[in-house]
């Protein structure tokens, strides 16, 4: 089932009882993309009054049919840019 909004997803995910999007900080920067994809950004640090910059890590993310989400890096590498992430979906697509 493709999804086109992040609320869709949010809302399957908390349906089946996950925690994906209860972390602090952590918003999507991309539209869902080939209705399951996303770059999401969270704090560079878990208190962000430690980067008063504001930095922030991204990582691409896919969505699951069930509303269940994992990272698209199996790794789980955060990745320094929006751009970077956002290859790496592009190169699912």
């Amino acid at each position: 089932m493709p999804f086109e909004k992040i609320s869709e997803i949010r809302s399957a995910n908390a349906a089946i009882g996950h925690h994906w999007f209860e972390t602090a900080g952590c918003r999507a920067e991309t539209p869902i993309l080939g209705g399951r994809y996303w770059v999401e950004s969270r704090p560079a640090v878990d208190d962000p009054r430690d980067v008063p910059d504001g930095r922030r890590w991204y990582a691409a993310v896919q969505a699951a049919d069930d509303g269940s989400v994992r990272w698209v890096d199996h790794n789980q590498n955060r990745l320094d840019s929006l751009e970077e992430a956002r290859a790496m979906i592009d190169a699912l697509l």
